[in-house]
């Protein structure tokens, strides 16, 4: 069980740190982008300062007084395009690499020729008045392989600072549950001594018991008290062993006679014992598609499973329901399903009924005799038999708990439904 939480906390601490770290190289990766870009476009504007001084205009017509003399203020690596046009947007004049030969505006960036140039624009101005622009252009490829340089590092650097993020949760996660460990270490060392102290107090009122009702024949009042103590006292001798069996197979202590078995052989045995149960509450028990199953498991603890699912059944669902049993064979193994016309459980409980001293409705189950194991006791035995226990259900409508078991040797099905007045029958003609 910790085990299990503290997989899921280091999963979430995982999931978490990732997170964090994509959001935050992201945001890295842009801000480094932006700088780049910025700096970029200061180059820019540093060559069209000292370009445009460089601009003549003579007979409505603008030039470089020196063609090469724009190039000469670039100090940078890559050589600027330099281009000038008129007032409606035409070129009259260029200097440096071919560029993209159309006007752009500040900021604005092109694919050219396998590369992107970003450009920056100014309008030149004589006497107040706009006579021309002139546009600088350079090509981005510095900028772009420093952001893939800056990214491939964040890319090798990932999966290093990922296994470190896992192992250190992993190892916070233990650090966090060990002292909720120690606490249940010594919750469970306390029910394990407690159930063993009680039980010979427990032996010693069923004892007493029996020797007062044996003295108190005559006295048919005193009898019937003595009977509200017997019957404590079986309802708390069952409930020391339900926990005492929990706290083994928690403990993987649980100790179990496996020997190859007929566990549909089994089946009919219980479904013969509830069958008076269900025919006092009028309750159709039905037996439907009965697979011939062997399997290894302990029988008596099978027993106790199958019961205990019966039992269930039978204190949910009213007189006139229907439970209805099946054990159908699925691949290599066994599948054994329990379905009620009770009253449901609903949505937000479904998870939580297999937990120890869980109750759907508290008034009803302990009226009832429940002590919240009954599930409990039921997954237990389904995994210390390599097997596994699902429900689904609906208020209202019903329930469906079904076990799924390995199987040893062959399956074979016969169909046949039985009723609660027949299993009885079928038992004693299976026997014999």
């Amino acid at each position: 069980m910790f085990q299990k939480i503290r997989i899921n906390l280091t999963v979430a601490f995982f999931i978490l740190s990732v997170t964090v770290f994509l959001f935050i190289s992201g945001i890295a990766a842009l801000a480094f982008y932006n700088g780049l870009t910025e700096a970029l476009d200061e180059q820019l504007a540093e060559i069209a300062t000292g370009t445009i001084p460089l601009v003549k205009y003579e007979n409505g017509k603008l030039f470089f007084s020196d063609p090469a003399s724009p190039l000469k203020v670039s100090i940078y690596h890559a050589t600027p395009t330099v281009t000038l046009f008129d007032t409606s947007m035409h070129i009259v004049s260029t200097a440096g690499p071919k560029g993209s030969e159309r006007f752009l505006y500040t900021g604005d960036e092109v694919a050219f020729q396998n590369t992107r140039l970003r450009a920056l624009s100014r309008p030149i101005k004589m006497d107040g008045n706009a006579i021309g622009h002139i546009q600088i252009e350079l090509s981005t490829l510095h900028r772009d392989r420093a952001l893939t340089e800056f990214l491939q590092a964040i890319g090798i650097a990932a999966p290093f600072l990922i296994l470190a993020l896992g192992g250190t949760g992993y190892w916070l996660s233990g650090k966090a549950i060990k002292p909720m460990e120690e606490t249940f270490a010594v919750l469970k060392q306390f029910m394990s001594d407690a159930g063993h102290e009680l039980k010979t107090p427990i032996a010693v009122i069923h004892a007493t018991c029996d020797n007062l009702g044996a003295d108190l024949e005559e006295n048919s009042s005193a009898l019937e008290r003595v009977d509200v103590i017997r019957r404590s006292a079986d309802r708390m001798q069952r409930l020391v062993s339900d926990l005492l069996l929990l706290t083994k197979s928690e403990r993987a202590q649980l100790t179990l006679q496996m020997v190859p078995m007929r566990f549909d052989m089994l089946l009919r045995e219980v479904l013969g014992e509830f069958s008076d149960l269900c025919e006092d509450k009028g309750i159709e028990l039905k037996a439907d598609d009965i697979a011939v199953g062997r399997m290894h498991g302990d029988k008596d603890a099978l027993h106790r499973m199958i019961a205990n699912l019966l039992e269930n059944a039978s204190n949910y669902t009213n007189s006139g329901g229907t439970i209805t049993v099946s054990l159908t064979a699925v691949g290599s193994g066994l599948v054994l399903r329990v379905a009620d016309t009770g009253i449901g459980i609903p949505p937000e409980s479904l998870e939580k009924i297999f937990d120890r001293f869980y109750r759907v409705d508290e008034s009803r189950t302990r009226a009832k005799g429940g002590s919240g194991l009954g599930l409990s006791i039921v997954r237990a035995i389904a995994e210390s038999h390599h097997g596994n226990v699902t429900v689904q259900s609906e208020v209202g409508v019903g329930t469906t708990f079904t076990i799924s078991l390995p199987a040893i040797g062959q399956t074979s099905i016969f169909r046949k439904t039985l009723q609660a007045s027949d299993i009885a029958d079928e038992m004693t003609k299976t026997r014999s």
